[in-house]
This record gives C-alpha cells, sequence and structure tokens, in this order.
C-alpha cells in the first residue's frame, strides 16, 4: 500500500493511544487516497480537524483525519 502522503512518519499503529501511523509532512504536499475507492465524507470533524473517509470495497476502508492544509 502506498502511504497518503509523502513525509516522516512519527508514530505507528497503538503508540500514543491511536489505531494509525501519523505522517509529518511539508505545507501542501500532496495528499492521495492509498487505494481506489468512493470518498465517503470530506469536511471538518469535531476532535479531528479535516476528516476523509474513503470505502474501497469488501469492507476496506481508510480515515484520514488532522488534515491541515486541505
Amino acid at each position: 500500500m502506498i502511504p497518503p502522503v509523502q513525509g516522516k512518519v512519527i508514530s505507528f499503529f497503538k503508540e500514543k493511544g491511536q489505531n494509525g501511523i501519523e505522517i509529518r509532512a511539508p505545507l501542501g504536499a500532496e495528499i492521495r487516497a492509498v487505494l481506489p475507492g468512493k470518498v465517503l465524507y470530506a469536511d471538518w470533524f469535531k476532535g479531528f480537524g479535516n476528516l476523509v473517509i474513503i470505502d474501497h470495497g469488501d469492507y476496506t476502508f481508510t480515515v484520514s483525519a488532522t488534515l491541515l492544509n486541505c
């Protein structure tokens, strides 16, 4: 799976009490889907900031949050 953005991974799954990875990327970096799919939600979400949820089919979803430059 390709990363959603080019940058430095600063935490991995289950670190800092979260279920995902955290990537620090340069301001203006292109953010992309890791697999083809359908965007189910793309907007601000309380507690997460800018949030994107993508359905990739076969019960596979990705959630990208705290997207500061979207």
